[in-house]
């Protein structure tokens, strides 16, 4: 988390010198959670759905079933999820001082 605030920081300070703004703050620093929160989705629901032919293949009489509800759930879990701990590190990063977080690099 203290590398996720580090880097937050660092982004904050570029979006001050080009824009001079707080404002764009958390979607600049949730952005990136939310790709790399559905590129983790994409990743899990093809893993699942992998697992879900050899488990079928290996062991024929037990039944998995994967339904569109299903991923559509577990998608709306991840990305709120992710979003909710996106939250605190941006907002660490939007209290700090540009100057201080200059200061550092």
């Amino acid at each position: 988390m203290i590398v996720a605030i580090g880097v937050g920081t660092w982004e904050f300070v570029r979006a001050l010198e080009t824009r001079g703004l707080r404002a764009p703050l958390l979607p600049l620093l949730t952005g990136g959670t939310i790709m790399l929160a559905l590129a983790g989705i994409v990743v899990g629901v093809l893993f699942s759905l992998a697992a879900r032919v050899g488990i079928v293949h290996r062991l024929p009489l037990l039944r998995v079933i994967v339904t569109g509800g299903w991923i559509l759930k577990a998608t709306i879990i991840a990305i709120i999820g992710a979003i909710f701990g996106a939250l605190y590190p941006a907002y660490k990063a939007a209290q700090k001082d540009p100057i201080d977080a200059l200061a550092y690099e």
